[in-house]
């Protein structure tokens, strides 16, 4: 009688795999829609998607009625998709991202597995380590397109693995890495290298050549291409400059926000991170050992040393690289200890992202303040934010909220942002708070609690009266000439000091 075949370990996750997905799945989904969005890109994509959803347009988004060329689509698909089905509450904006996320981690478990058969603790490991990274959870928990671009990435070179043990699945790799094009764009480079060496390491199979690699590199390219056509022939030169010279060239050579150093920017994710990141400190051995991991956690990291904005999102898909190496590390070491070295790995994790998960309200006042604008709806008139980087107030309010930079550094940096430029969001310097304000309405402006004193002279210099409504960051300010003093909110709010 023939002996039963061996037990292939690499396809039938083990139990501690699946608990580690179940509870980090259930800890990144708790409270998915309490709070507020982050005042930064995520409220652009949700206005982006947002307009697409109104207009039925999911071809060419728009900011504000502006068309956006920056941006591949499919990402904002995804959140058009989950706001279209569920509306526009914090849940369906964050709900995409999640889902992606969730997917990243079942990815890198299962590279995990094929990279350690036989070891039940490196897959389980690596969910914690990633589950357990601020990083990770802060854009698990957003609506940005990192987390849908890193599943799509790394789930390409899972898929090249696969290849080198059915050849006829070498066209996988190539439709997952045009999903990657088509979230960010030439960003989908930084996973070309090692996808490259899964294809064709030492234990690829014999009938997988060069020339085999012309499939995959064919499909990635022409998976984007449709909506690449329809925008160069809608919009000519117009889409290939921003898409082109701007997002590529301009951005990878200026500072986005300002100039951060590297230093600083390292120092910041470490500080971020917290006390987790020290698993990572077990993945330097395993990336010495294994070219393959190596290629791809330098080639992923590359977009944040390199460009000249050291942005943390930038860092997301080689948190998925250093999650494989720290859990094939580890779980040498831990599996020695079984479930209490796993749980001390978990609850670091779950003390590092706690306040993201328990707490997630990023934007407090722009959410009150932007429901106070929206519900006064045509008795405002201009809407302003006062010398400050502030878009969530413009999704919350329903409308637009143009930037005053009194500031001119801030003023050249957001005047060269086509999504903020093109539709006339960004004011000068010079802008005269009186010309602003002289409408039959008042004005409505966003003002940094820091910069209050500063708005209430120039106000009072530009014959305004005002009310004022304090939050936690900013405050609210209706401002009016003193022809119209009967214009405005009731009159139990704090008043200027020539307020009636």
């Amino acid at each position: 009688m023939s002996a039963p075949a061996p037990r292939d370990t690499r396809r039938t996750p083990s139990w501690p795999t699946l608990a580690a997905l179940a509870v980090t799945a259930l800890w990144l989904a708790w409270n998915l829609g309490a709070g507020s969005l982050v005042d930064s890109d995520d409220a652009l994509y949700a206005q982006m998607a947002r307009e697409a959803v109104a207009s039925g347009d999911w071809l060419t988004f728009t900011y504000h009625g502006v068309p956006v060329f920056e941006k591949p689509p499919l990402a904002l698909w995804a959140l058009a998709a989950s706001q279209a089905l569920l509306g526009e509450g914090e849940a369906a904006l964050r709900l995409p991202a999640l889902l992606a996320a969730l997917g990243l981690l079942g990815v890198a478990a299962s590279l995990t597995r094929r990279l350690a058969p036989g070891h039940a603790w490196a897959p389980a490991l690596a969910v914690l380590v990633l589950g357990g990274s601020w990083t990770f959870t802060f854009h698990a928990r957003g609506s940005m397109t990192d987390p849908l671009f890193a599943l799509a990435g790394t789930g390409a070179l899972l898929a090249a693995l696969l290849a080198r043990e059915w050849p006829r699945l070498a066209w996988l790799p190539g439709w997952l890495l045009g999903l990657a094009i088509l979230t960010k764009w030439v960003m989908a480079v930084v996973f070309v290298p090692p996808i490259v060496l899964a294809l064709l390491g030492p234990a690829a199979a014999p009938r997988l050549r060069v020339r085999q690699l012309l499939a995959p590199a064919a499909i990635a390219l022409a998976v984007p291409l449709p909506w690449v056509l329809h925008q160069t022939l809608t919009h000519g030169s117009a889409f290939w400059h921003d898409l082109g010279w701007y997002h590529v060239v301009h951005r990878a050579r200026s500072p986005l926000v300002g100039e951060v150093g590297l230093v600083d920017a390292v120092a910041n994710l470490f500080e971020r991170e917290g006390p987790p990141a020290l698993a990572w400190l077990a993945a330097i051995p395993v990336l010495i050992r294994r070219p393959l991991l190596a290629a791809w956690a330098a080639c992923a990291l590359a977009p944040f040393l390199l460009a000249a904005t050291h942005l943390l999102h930038y860092v997301l898909p080689a948190l998925a690289a250093l999650a494989v190496a720290a859990g094939l590390g580890l779980g040498k070491a831990l599996g020695r200890v079984g479930p209490a070295g796993v749980l001390l790995v978990a609850a670091l994790g779950a003390r590092s992202t706690a306040p993201l998960v328990l707490h997630p309200d990023f934007s407090p006042d722009e959410k009150r303040f932007g429901a106070e604008v929206r519900a006064l709806g045509e008795q405002v008139g201009p809407a302003l934010v006062y010398d400050a980087h502030d878009v969530a107030i413009s999704w919350y309010a329903g409308r637009p909220f143009r930037l005053l930079c009194r500031d001119p550094k801030l003023h050249g940096i957001l005047k060269d942002i086509p999504i903020l430029a093109r539709p006339a969001l960004v004011l000068p310097p010079e802008a005269s708070l009186a010309t602003l304000a002289a409408t039959d309405r008042p004005m409505a402006l966003l003002v940094p609690l820091p910069f209050r004193e500063r708005f209430e002279a120039e106000a009072a210099a530009a014959g305004l009266t005002w009310t004022w409504e304090p939050g936690r960051r900013y405050a609210l300010a209706l401002a009016s000439t003193r022809a119209d003093r009967s214009a405005g909110p009731p009159p139990d709010r704090p008043r200027g000091p020539d307020g009636p």
